[in-house]
């Protein structure tokens, strides 16, 4: 994992640990792509102006080390537990998972 996503997605360029372990987690679940679109949502959630494009750039990662890190993990946290009920609601078959799904997001 270490080398898959921590290192080759730029989680180490995350200041905060607690957010960089947060983004890490979602991005081993759900793939990278979808744990950075959630983040940037999150991002302009709390009113930060970012695209939304999946990629942990430059400009994502000024954006993540400028936030106010308290609302943005919160934010974080409901953009990901929508994810996880967005699937189960279009995926009956993975509905079983939603309840550990939730407290992944909401860890």
């Amino acid at each position: 994992y270490k080398r898959d996503f921590w290192d080759t997605q730029l989680y180490k360029d995350i200041k905060d640990n607690n957010l960089a372990t947060k983004v890490f987690d979602l991005a081993v679940n759900m793939g990278s792509s979808w744990a950075h679109r959630l983040v940037q949502r999150a991002l302009r959630a709390t009113g930060q102006d970012i695209l939304e494009d999946g990629i942990l750039g430059p400009m994502t990662l000024a954006a993540i080390n400028k936030a106010d890190l308290t609302d943005l993990l919160a934010a974080l946290k409901s953009e990901a537990a929508g994810y996880y009920r967005t699937l189960a609601a279009t995926k009956p078959k993975r509905a079983k998972f939603l309840k550990g799904w939730l407290k992944r997001a909401y860890a």
